[in-house]
């Protein structure tokens, strides 16, 4: 009982913190949850994509415009991305090229990213002795 007791004045501490800096202090929190939360949301988005054992595309041929079908989706897909992070972007402020450039490497003073290689994989164990 006196642990909740004691969360629930710490909850009460920080609401009234929230209060008092306003809207903005609201935000910056459900931001900071929300980046918190972003790789287990992607995860779990991706997670399915695990148990794909073969993907099997029918290509129709070339259409009226002269690109294949499998020739418009490759086209497309890069556009579809870069649509999904400018509209995440616009609704949340975060922008997810950047975050993504600070977690896997480091951000240069001109924004580009270097990345650093991964690291070489551990020795296999030794085999056991024949008997």
């Amino acid at each position: 009982m006196p642990l909740m007791l004691a969360e629930a004045d710490g909850k009460r501490a920080l609401a009234e913190a929230l209060n008092a800096y306003g809207p903005v202090a609201m935000q910056l929190l459900m931001y900071q949850a929300f980046v918190e939360q972003l790789p287990k949301v992607v995860e779990a988005a991706a997670r399915p994509l695990t148990q794909v054992e073969r993907v099997v595309v029918f290509d129709s041929g070339t259409g009226p415009d002269g690109a294949s079908g499998l020739g418009r989706y490759a086209t497309q897909l890069p556009i579809i991305v870069q649509q999904l992070i400018e509209s995440f972007s616009a609704m949340t402020g975060i922008d997810l090229t950047t975050a993504v450039r600070e977690r896997l490497g480091h951000a240069t003073p001109d924004g580009a990213a270097t990345v650093s290689p991964p690291a070489d994989p551990p020795d296999p164990p030794p085999e056991p002795p024949a008997a």
